[in-house]
This record gives C-alpha cells, sequence and structure tokens, in this order.
C-alpha cells in the first residue's frame, strides 16, 4: 500500500510578530501546552511533531495506540492527535480507553479513512475533532488552539464537525 503524505508546513521566520493568544490558551500564561500524537506512520507523526513543536507546543509521540496509552498514562497532557487504523490498538479504541478512565482532555482523530458518523464517535470526541487525511498543517493549527482554548476556559465540551467518510 502506497501512502501519500500532503501536509503543507510553512517556514518558521524568526521576525515575525510576536503570535497573540487567547487568555485562556496555557501559552499565554507561559506554559507549553502538551501534545501527544499517536500514529503508526512514522514519516507523518515525525513531521507533525517537529511542526507542533516549532509552534510552541511540547510534543509526545508514539507509534500504535498500545504505547499512546502507555504515554497518556505516564505523563499528563493537554491535548492528543491520534491515527484511526493503527497496529494493536486503534484510535476509537485508543479514545475508548481514555473516556472510560475519566481522560477528558480534547482529542483530535486523523484518517484517510474516515469511520462513519455515529452519536458514540461524537461522544467521543467530546471535546474534539475529526480530521481526514491528507490535510494542511495551517488548517489543523487553529482546531488546537480552539480545543485548548476551551479546555482551558471551563466551558461546556464541544465538538468541531465531524467529516463525512470518504
Amino acid at each position: 500500500m502506497s501512502l501519500q503524505h500532503s501536509i503543507t508546513i510553512p517556514p518558521v521566520h524568526p521576525a515575525r510578530r510576536p503570535l497573540r493568544l487567547h487568555p485562556a490558551d496555557p501559552r499565554a500564561n507561559g506554559r507549553r501546552p502538551s501534545l501527544v500524537i499517536v500514529d503508526d506512520d512514522e514519516l507523518l507523526r515525525d513531521l507533525l511533531g517537529e511542526a507542533l513543536t516549532a509552534q510552541g507546543y511540547d510534543v509526545r509521540c508514539a507509534e500504535n495506540g498500545e504505547a499512546g496509552w502507555q504515554s497518556l498514562c505516564a505523563e499528563p497532557f493537554d491535548l492528543i492527535i491520534t491515527d484511526f487504523e493503527m497496529p494493536k490498538l486503534n484510535g476509537l479504541d485508543l479514545l475508548r480507553r481514555m473516556r472510560a478512565a475519566s481522560l477528558n482532555q480534547p482529542a483530535i482523530l486523523m484518517s484517510g479513512n474516515m469511520p462513519k458518523r455515529t452519536p458514540e464517535l461524537e461522544q467521543l470526541l467530546l471535546p474534539g475533532a475529526a480530521v481526514a487525511k491528507p490535510f494542511s498543517f495551517t488548517n489543523l493549527l487553529p482546531d488546537i488552539a480552539a480545543l485548548l482554548i476551551l479546555a482551558n476556559s471551563g466551558k461546556t465540551p464541544h465538538s468541531l464537525p465531524i467529516p463525512a467518510p470518504v
């Protein structure tokens, strides 16, 4: 199976004007939000991890759902980005474990083969989002920021729109 990646990562310009952060964004208080990326595709996982680190996030990566679960249990985190189809433990089962363990941090489910939109999926992604692969990094950043702001604002859970299955 041939996988193609279409992630557009903008160049980092050190001379850019400082980022204006929403007061509920943890970075506004000098804290680097902790993200966990779980994907069995090493290239995508590394690219996404490096790009998010450059954006000021503290990033941990895991190569499958089981390793992701171990990472979630080992250290606190603010948001998880997980692939859907992975060996050992798929993304939905990882989200089920998280929610069963009362880990209610925001989650972003990525997939080139998006699962059917069901009430269970919508519940698992509260708060959260589903992102169809391929995706643009610049489109992912606002979802991450919005979910972190929501999580830190104390408002009720909210889910961003789930794309239709391909």
